[in-house]
């Protein structure tokens, strides 16, 4: 079963382990993005090693069809965000159980 998180979710876990206020946190949490998506859209790469590498990459022009005519179609090329997250948080899902 998966379970999904929100943002919400994840400013009351920090609110419950901190003696931060939620206003606080949020901010925090609200900047961190906001600076992040800056650098991503600049074309920069981000490395947070305990978390990961966030980047932009080109993904090349090609021919793609039509799914209900059949017709070829141009698909230009676009920037496609990527996210690689570290060694440990791949490791810890990957661990037999």
């Amino acid at each position: 079963m998966t379970v999904k998180k929100t943002k919400a979710d994840l400013i009351n876990q920090v609110y419950e382990n901190t003696s931060l206020s939620k206003a606080s946190i949020t901010e925090v949490i609200n900047q961190f993005i906001s600076e992040l998506v800056s650098e991503i859209e600049q074309g920069h790469t981000v490395r947070i090693p305990e978390l990961g590498v966030f980047k932009v990459t080109t993904r090349k022009p090609y021919d793609g069809r039509n799914p209900a005519t059949g017709e070829s179609v141009p698909v230009p090329e676009r920037y496609v965000p990527r996210v690689k997250f570290c060694e440990r948080i791949r490791d810890n899902l990957n661990k037999t159980k």
